[in-house]
């Protein structure tokens, strides 16, 4: 069997490395000059099923009123006329009930928690340096009011096999010093959560795949996918036809543009984020732990000598420069969480897009159209679902049924849902 898998983020890179080892011959295809240089590159280097916590809630439509035209706020929505962003954004609004909310917090963490087992899996199987730290992430909250509400999702949560467990203010700082500064209510530890640098794991990943005879063609652009009597033939390129038994869409936000002219609907908005980099300034002050600001919805990682802190979220405008504005409300943030943790002078600022479904829950598996394949819109937790989503899908298309159920994760759940 040969495989196209379009897009080499961390989803594609982790897709077309799990085809070959089910002895796939496998073709991965990328845009860019090298792998993960896009939503993976600086991203905030957590992997964790702790933070499933999907955006459509009760009271995030109010939230997102509020935060309108700041620029400091978490999430901006940039409304927009076009039929793709009104068709999102209603299926966004109807997932805000607690009941839409429960299922969604249940259909994230599954895919969240297998992947944090898979990629420990391949991480003993392939020895990559990727910054690795596995000591838990610390949520902290500043406010009273976030602080129990969040209490409630950290009970739904360990309800389904994730510790989010509670502590108080004191416990906060003396698990992470460096958060001395910071005016904290309590926090929650998940002890179980990892961190780490996507962008190296995937260059890794991206060697032993070429080790195991997969080809990968960088700077090449997609420009259609081939389908014969509803059946993929393979993919046009820019740099000519890939013959292909089967195709994996791995291209994240730039999925419904590819599968639009088959007829699929596909619905993934690009929610444009930010992360700052800079160098730890000294050791014994810096942070350690990965910690969660939850109430501005930023992350924070430590990455060997650097610190990666990363948040902010801009839907329905798609331009790929910095807002000087929202980086420096980002570089506060960040400030504001480890004063003394890095050379704040230092900075390098980054802008991607994650691939944000209306639910936050990833598309994956089989499509109408037979041989093609999705493994998308994972939003914020791709790094965290990749290797898991990667393995799944690579089940799917092989032909075995995966270790995990799909139910609820697959396109078919948006079925009638377009008018």
């Amino acid at each position: 069997m040969k495989c196209v898998v379009l897009g080499a983020g961390i989803v594609g890179v982790t897709t077309a490395h799990a085809l070959a080892r089910h002895g796939v011959d496998v073709v991965l295809v990328e845009r860019r000059n090298g792998p993960a240089l896009e939503t993976s590159f600086a991203n905030g280097g957590q992997i964790s099923p702790s933070h499933s916590d999907p955006w459509a809630a009760p009271g995030s439509l109010m939230k997102l009123l509020k935060w309108m035209g700041r620029a400091d706020a978490p999430i901006r929505v940039h409304p927009q006329l076009s039929r793709d962003f009104l068709r999102w954004a209603r299926l966004f609004i109807g997932n805000c009930s607690a009941g839409r909310a429960a299922i969604n917090t249940e259909r994230m963490l599954r895919m969240a928690m297998y992947g944090q087992v898979r990629l420990k899996a391949l991480h003993n199987e392939v020895a990559i340096p990727f910054d690795h730290r596995s000591d838990g992430i610390l949520h902290v909250f500043r406010s009273p009011k976030a602080f129990e509400a969040a209490k409630e999702q950290a009970f739904r949560v360990r309800t389904l096999g994730c510790a989010r467990d509670v502590i108080d203010a004191q416990t906060c700082l003396e698990l992470e010093p460096a958060l001395i500064g910071a005016t904290l209510v309590g926090g929650m530890i998940s002890p179980s959560d990892e961190s780490g640098d996507a962008h190296a794991f995937a260059k890794g990943l991206a060697r032993d795949l070429a080790k195991r005879g997969g080809l990968t063609h960088y700077d090449t652009q997609v420009n259609e996918i081939s389908v014969n009597y509803g059946r993929v033939v393979g993919v046009e390129t820019s740099s000519g036809f890939i013959a292909a038994d089967s195709v994996v869409v791995c291209l994240g936000w730039s999925t419904p543009q590819l599968l639009k002219p088959l007829g699929l609907r596909v619905p993934i908005l690009p929610a444009k984020g930010y992360s700052v980099t800079v160098p730890v300034k000294n050791d014994h002050i810096a942070p350690r732990m990965a910690v969660i600001d939850d109430e501005r919805k930023l992350v924070a990682s430590r990455l060997g000598n650097r610190l990666r802190v990363a948040g902010l979220a801009e839907v329905g405008r798609v331009h790929p420069q910095i807002d000087p504005k929202r980086s420096a409300s980002l570089l506060r943030g960040a400030q504001g969480l480890f004063a003394k943790g890095g050379n704040w002078n230092e900075a390098t600022f980054w802008a991607g897009f994650r691939p944000q479904t209306p639910d936050n829950v990833p598309v994956l598996g089989e499509t109408p159209i037979e041989g093609l394949f999705l493994n998308a819109g994972h939003g914020t937790l791709g790094w965290t679902m990749s290797c898991g989503a990667a393995q799944a899908v690579a089940d799917v298309v092989v032909g075995q049924t995966p270790q995990i159920d799909l139910s609820g994760l697959t396109l078919d759940r948006f079925s009638g849902l377009f008018t």
